[in-house]
């Protein structure tokens, strides 16, 4: 649910060959049906919906679409996000703030709402869902203040959904991935030239991660039992700050 863009959209326990029933959620027809496109290419079944993940009435339907597609909902990955495009706290607008809070942290509870609605009144109880947060909202950096705390916003409540729906069988996790080079990355690097190579000095592999190296099986196990929550940043970094 949210950016259907250059990160690959994979469900639980997936690996290449082993694609499950996906349903793909964005605001954007071209790149949505991109990511439906791929999808169908590595053989799975796809549902696309164009929403926005900041309309709570658009991504009930969203989800009731795919239970109706397939009679259930097993596992779903939040993927809501936007720059604030850099400035300091008092540098923000009202604007800026609202829609980065709309988007990265309202998108997400209104994706996790439907979709614990529809995983706690299945037949059988339980599934899996993955919200990716930011290393950003781990710590403190320059330009991004409103950003960095709806990412540690996004952790929180995927701390505080896992005490409340493990029993129903229910996993919820986070995950903090460092700098990736998506559409938004690319687009602050415009904004900020060396932004990327500053970034990379404190990657522990020297250079940002590919949306690629996002397709990971361990997002969300498949053994209840495995954990209740996961949650730590993807990259060790030093911490200094980042430049003005």
């Amino acid at each position: 649910m949210g950016r259907a863009r250059r990160v690959r959209a994979r469900l639980p326990g997936s690996l290449p060959g082993d694609v499950p029933d996906i349903r793909p959620t964005a605001r954007r027809k071209p790149e949505l049906e991109r990511v439906a496109k791929d999808i169908t290419a590595d053989g799975g079944n796809v549902l696309a919906i164009q929403a926005d993940t900041t309309n709570g009435e658009e991504i009930q339907r969203a989800v009731a679409a795919a239970v109706e597609e397939w009679g259930r909902l097993d596992g779903a990955l939040n993927n809501a996000g936007r720059s604030q495009g850099g400035g300091r706290l008092a540098e923000v607008t009202d604007e800026t703030f609202d829609s980065v809070l709309e988007t990265n942290f309202k998108g997400v509870w209104l994706a996790m709402r439907a979709e614990l609605q529809a995983m706690t009144a299945q037949g059988t109880a339980g599934g899996s869902i993955v919200n990716i947060s930011s290393i950003g909202g781990t710590f403190g950096a320059t330009g991004q203040s409103v950003y960095g705390a709806t990412k540690a916003a996004v952790i929180a409540m995927s701390r505080a959904a896992a005490a409340e729906y493990g029993r129903d069988g229910v996993r919820v996790n986070s995950v903090a991935p460092g700098s990736t080079m998506t559409e938004m990355m690319i687009a602050w690097q415009q904004r900020d030239p060396g932004i990327i190579e500053h970034l990379s000095s404190l990657a522990a592999l020297g250079h940002p991660g590919q949306p690629r190296d996002r397709r990971s099986r361990r997002l969300a196990p498949q053994r209840p039992r495995e954990l209740r929550h996961r949650h730590g940043p993807r990259r060790r970094r030093r911490h200094r700050p980042w430049p003005h």
